[in-house]
């Protein structure tokens, strides 16, 4: 089956594949922005929360990688993480493997994006500050849309929470279809469905399941 769009391609997100392409995102603090993490997490964190998102974690989880090859017009602007120059032994087992694999895994992660919660089933996304502004989080989210209803998921309707004022994500969810639902605001310090507290005050957008 032919690849939908030109610039990328979208594969089952999995700790063993994407974490350390997502660390290598989240290290730069300005990519940090619009994800509520106040501090990039470790290595090991960034595994957990990879792990804890997986494709098919849990039932429903449904999320992919926004992956470009050297093809992709996209390609350079994502830095490819930094050579390990330092002649000094590893500081923990395992980062000459690390530095490896880096090395020899020519396509880059620019993204994620899926349905990472369920009851409600939530989406979300997220692309690299240098990728933003380019109509690739819309176009990403949409193409996972698509993916996600042939799963033939019992959910009508799939959620995203925007955080109030986040105007390139509330562009991304109208562009695919969300419509935003007046009554199912929360504000700061609400707790969600899913648990979590909202760090701030947020709109509750909505898209069915196509008919």
């Amino acid at each position: 089956m032919a690849n939908p769009s030109p610039r990328f391609y979208l594969e089952p997100l999995s700790e063993e594949k994407h974490a350390l392409g997502v660390y290598d995102i989240w290290c730069d603090p300005a990519n940090l922005v619009g994800t509520g993490m106040e501090k990039a997490p470790t290595l090991e964190e960034a595994r957990a929360m990879i792990r804890e998102r997986a494709y098919g974690a849990k039932p429903g989880i449904v999320n992919f990688a926004i992956m470009v090859g050297p093809e992709s017009p996209l390609y350079g602007l994502v830095a490819a993480p930094a050579p390990n120059n330092d002649d000094s032994p590893p500081q923990q087992q395992g980062q000459l493997a690390l530095e490896l694999e880096r090395e020899t895994t020519p396509p880059k992660l620019i993204g994620i994006t899926g349905v990472l919660r369920v009851a409600p089933e939530e989406a979300g996304w997220f692309v690299a500050g240098p990728c933003r502004g380019l109509g690739v989080a819309a176009e990403a989210v949409g193409l996972m849309l698509g993916k996600y209803w042939d799963t033939k998921p019992a959910a009508a309707e799939v959620i995203a929470y925007i955080q109030e004022g986040n105007v390139a994500s509330e562009t991304v969810a109208a562009k695919v279809g969300f419509v935003r639902a007046m009554g199912r605001t929360l504000v700061k310090g609400s707790t969600l469905p899913n648990g979590l507290v909202a760090m701030g005050d947020c709109g509750c957008w909505v898209v069915k399941r196509p008919t």
